[in-house]
């Protein structure tokens, strides 16, 4: 698994062969940031693309935010811009947004942010 990352950045972009463990690692970051009593969402998009780009409105409330299997919005340009947009927010709000091909306040994981 390779990560591109500097502690000064908003998002964290993981990758990996399948199976090396980074849906387990989205999922752990964010029980832990829901353990420590600060708000988080998992959102494995390959189970929720039929619940519409609306899913990714208004996550900048949370203080991390991993988003799972973003390869799945390849080629859907409701939904790549739906990212873009939520990607900004994030950004601005200084919150984060983890995706695989994975996000915390001021980090971002795109596998996941932390």
């Amino acid at each position: 698994m390779r990560s591109r990352c500097r502690l000064d950045e908003s998002l964290i972009y993981l990758w990996g062969k399948q199976g090396v463990g980074r849906s387990h690692l989205l999922q752990a970051a964010t029980h832990r940031s829901s353990s420590l009593g600060e708000p988080a969402v998992y959102l494995p998009l390959a189970q929720l693309l039929d619940r519409g780009v609306e899913l990714l409105d208004h996550l900048e409330q949370f203080e991390l935010v991993c988003i799972d299997d973003l390869h799945v919005i390849a080629g859907k340009a409701d939904w790549e811009e739906a990212m873009f947009t939520c990607s900004t927010a994030c950004a601005t709000a200084v919150a984060g947004c983890c995706w695989r091909p994975v996000a915390h306040r001021g980090n971002c994981l795109s596998a996941c942010l932390i």
